[in-house]
């Protein structure tokens, strides 16, 4: 089984970081982008695009990091070609991050420069490039962000020597040892972080197995285990999971049975449920090893449970645990069961791509071959092989299809195409020996059946080896002491378990009696208390029935109250209701008499009458609209009074009105003087201010200037009094009205000849009720 880095997806493909676009598409963009950071992504996109071309980003198989693409080191022409692009743009991506200090993409510009070096061979260049990305961990102090730089480039390196020439693996195995040592110092100098230091340990242990240090790698997850086994880090019960894979790929499975219950055990401590399924799934492996078919099933069946509830959990994880489940019910004699078990599967999880689907046709062909529908199984085997994706065809998956496809047909009898399919496993580096035991024994029983006996002799001497390093009485008197250990530990366990439960229930019984007495104690108290409540009772009953008379004789004068309150509030809106629409018929009668007046002077007065009584009837009608009877709301009041204003006078948009009104709420006697000096000033700003004059304002302001005082100003830009004029000492009407209004609401009438006439009322409400 392939193990996954730590951190691989933060560090390991800066290009899984981009969604895949056409080269065309970023270019097209490029030309048109104007913002340098916008260009700077751009740039880097492009060079990923080059540096990785024609592969999928988005469906990137975990594989592919682990084994190596036959096209992944590029020697012809086209191909270096296009690494220099690569190297050319993450040139400009650099140049460009660095001037506007865009420190994450200049860490993967010299991280993506330093793998294309590396694809290019040019190990010299490519060590310069991972220094550069190494060294902003170093200035930021993150000595495990630059340990995982190291390891990243180690890996590279080790990968590298499988596309160098002989000579040259000394010289790269060195340089990766350096480093090793190196990064192993970092590890050292993580301080209160275990889940780093596990992680950069972790996966250095990870690429010694990956490259066969395979002593290396089971000491480093010996150390990492033996340093943090008592950490809550969760990172460390992958550790469990990864040294248990390494033994059983190895064929100790004493050893890997032993690692595998202690990550149960760690899961458990920890309640670690992301985790919990891996080491599942292990166990089941490690039983199917061992041919404890029963206990291998029920781990399986476990680690299902739980991965179809893991929301983008990977399609292929779910239908190869199922897959495992069905061999081992075929081996049981149960393959309806099995083919129950993947069509329910694929309903509730249906495949979203093709190698979902591949691997349901794998598994359905398992269940088909258990039915003896050889046909059906047949066609499902080849239907399979056809959905693989072409960037999977290098995959431990893979090679086991064609391997299960080639043990289908020897046990049909058709030998050539069971050679087709078997002769070329020998070609393909499985580091799991119980699959390369297999493989030898299909070879050999291949082989006798067609007569090869030298190759047959030698494929079994290879199995017998293979399967003796997996299997002696020591490995098995270790596997029996670790299974009655395990079992030991269950039984105690429960023991721990049912005394636990025995104490809860004797604390319970315990409790109980304690709360009997109690009870009866309570009791007995109570029945005492209930005495004195009752004497108490019976003498206040006597003064409640008092209470109670004076109770209802209150609630009489209260709802009487209430009524003569509600009659008040609809008389006085009754009120306010006539004397509008009194005003509003004494309205009527000075507008029928105008008709037949002619004399102008004489129907201008008869106007200004109508438009002071409107001023007076709007305040009635706003009261009586209102839930308050006593107070006008002065900017709707305001506002409607000069809408009439407008409309009276046929203005047609002549005049502006420039209002600055606060939101307050005037008293009755306060708001029908103020409603007739608006009117008074705004009518004779409209008649007398602006003959022949444009751009004519009339502005409003009511406002309260501070805690008692409120200002009222009317003020026009228009020609102005006449010179000469005292507007304390003549006779208009108008003046003489604002003046008496003025001091009614205990302000005085300030007026302003200058540019135009201003009209100002400074008055205190609170004084002016005060003085009513």
């Amino acid at each position: 089984m392939i193990r996954y880095s730590f951190l691989y997806l933060l560090i390991a493909f800066p290009v899984l970081c981009f969604a895949q676009e056409p080269r065309e598409k970023l270019f097209k963009r490029l030309k048109d982008a104007q913002i340098d950071s916008i260009r700077s992504d751009l740039y880097i996109r492009i060079a990923n695009d080059y540096y990785l071309p024609n592969r999928n980003r988005s469906n990137l198989d975990s594989d592919i990091y682990y084994r190596i693409p036959k096209d992944f080191y590029l020697t012809d022409k086209h191909k270096l070609k296009d690494l220099d692009s690569a190297i050319f743009y993450f040139q400009k991506t650099i140049l460009l991050s660095n001037r506007l200090s865009l420190n994450k993409r200049l860490y993967d510009a010299y991280l993506g420069m330093g793998k294309a070096y590396l694809a290019k061979n040019d190990i010299r260049e490519c060590e310069k490039n991972y220094a550069k990305a190494a060294n902003s961990a170093f200035i930021n102090h993150d000595p495990g962000k630059e340990a995982m730089v190291w390891l990243d480039l180690v890996d590279g390196l080790l990968r590298a020597r499988h596309s160098s020439k002989k000579e040259k693996w000394k010289e790269l195995s060195m340089i990766a040892s350096a480093y090793f040592k190196k990064i192993k110092k970092l590890a050292e100098q993580i301080k209160n972080d275990d889940r780093t230091s596990i992680t950069v340990l972790g996966d250095m242990a990870i690429i010694y197995d990956r490259y066969r240090y395979t002593n290396l790698a089971e000491k480093e997850y010996i150390g990492i285990i033996n340093k943090f086994q008592n950490s809550n880090a969760s990172n460390i019960n992958m550790v469990y999971l990864f040294l248990s894979q390494l033994y059983r790929e190895h064929g100790s499975p004493d050893k890997a049975l032993f690692y595998a219950l202690k990550g149960l055990k760690s899961v458990k401590r920890m309640k670690d449920t992301t985790n919990t399924h891996w080491i599942y799934g292990e166990l089941g492996l490690v039983y199917s090893e061992l041919g404890q078919i029963d206990s291998s099933m029920t781990w399986y069946k476990r680690a299902l449970k739980i991965r179809e509830r893991i929301p983008g959990l990977p399609q292929e994880h779910l239908y190869r645990t199922a897959g495992f489940i069905i061999d081992q019910l075929n081996s049981q004699h149960k393959p309806i069961e099995g083919l129950s078990l993947i069509n329910g599967l694929e309903k509730s999880n249906p495949p979203i791509n093709n190698l979902g689907k591949a691997l349901i046709a794998q598994v359905k062909a398992y269940c088909y071959s258990g039915l003896k529908q050889y046909k059906l199984a047949e066609k499902s085997y080849l239907l399979s092989l056809h959905l693989y994706p072409k960037d999977s065809t290098e995959s431990f998956f893979y090679w086991s299809l064609k391997c299960d496809i080639g043990e289908f047909y020897l046990k049909q009898k058709q030998f050539k195409e069971a050679a087709y399919y078997l002769r070329a496993q020998d070609d393909f580096p499985y580091s799991d020996i119980t699959k390369r035991r297999d493989i030898q024994f299909l070879l050999f029983k291949l082989d006798s059946i067609s007569g090869h006996l030298n190759t047959s002799i030698r494929h079994f001497q290879l199995y017998k080896l293979l399967n003796d390093s997996i299997f002696n009485t020591t490995k098995s008197k270790q596997i029996a002491e670790l299974q009655i250990k395990y079992a030991s530990e269950k039984k105690e366990a429960a023991f721990k378990s049912l005394q636990k439960d025995s104490q809860i229930q004797f604390d319970k019984l315990k409790q109980s009696d304690q709360e009997r007495k109690i009870f009866y104690m309570v009791i007995s108290f109570m029945l005492a208390l209930t005495g004195l409540l009752y004497f108490v009772y019976y003498n206040n009953r006597k003064k409640t029935r008092l209470i109670n008379i004076k109770n209802i004789s209150l609630g009489r004068l209260i709802a009487e109250k209430d009524t003569l309150l509600k009659e008040k509030e609809t008389l006085v809106k009754e009120v306010h209701h006539r004397v509008k629409n009194n005003l509003q018929i004494v309205m009527s009668l000075l507008q029928r008499q105008s008709l037949f007046i002619a004399n102008e002077e004489a129907l201008m007065a008869i106007r200004n009458s109508e438009h002071r009584l409107y001023s007076i009837a709007l305040i009635h009608q706003k009261l009586y609209q209102s839930e308050n009877f006593t107070l006008v709301h002065m900017f709707e009041y305001i506002n409607e009074l000069i809408g009439y204003l407008q409309e009276s006078f046929d203005l047609n948009g002549r005049i502006i009105f420039d209002k600055l009104v606060d939101k307050s709420d005037m008293n009755i006697n306060i708001a029908v003087p103020l409603g007739l000096i608006l009117n008074e000033a705004i009518t004779n700003s409209i008649k007398y201010a602006f003959k022949e004059h444009k751009n004519a304002v009339i502005k409003i302001i009511f406002q309260k200037i501070s805690d008692n005082d409120y200002l009222l100003q009317i003020s026009d830009n228009g020609t102005g009094l006449p010179n000469g004029l005292n507007h304390k000492q003549t006779d208009s009407m108008g003046f003489n009205l604002m003046r008496g209004l003025s001091k009614q609401v205990g302000g005085s009438l300030v007026v302003e000849n200058s540019c135009g006439v201003t009209i100002s009322v400074q008055f205190q409400p609170a004084w002016s009720l005060h003085h009513l």
